[in-house]
């Protein structure tokens, strides 16, 4: 049974693995690693406002879930700038 706040999904075993892996060779956790993964390609969306309700997750929740995003992508970059000068 998952965490409260928390779902369960199904991976393959080397799917798992990888994110594992890619997650601790960035210094994150799965789902703060999976969480900057997806914000990095961000959905093709109209150019009209969003509704208000119309997110599922909340806005408050959406709010915090970009700022984690822009902090990892910040911490991306300055890994990519550390990596570029060695």
């Amino acid at each position: 049974m998952p965490k409260p706040g928390m779902t369960g999904i199904c991976l393959k075993t080397e799917v798992a693995e990888l994110l594992r892996t890619k997650a601790k060779e960035a210094n994150m956790g799965i789902n703060d690693y999976l969480t900057a993964f997806l914000m990095k390609t961000p959905l093709k969306r109209s150019s009209e406002p969003e509704n208000v309700g119309s997110n599922p997750t909340g806005p408050a929740k959406n709010k915090t879930l970009q700022a984690k995003a822009s902090r990892n992508r910040l911490y991306q970059k300055s890994l990519e700038a550390q990596s570029s000068e060695n």
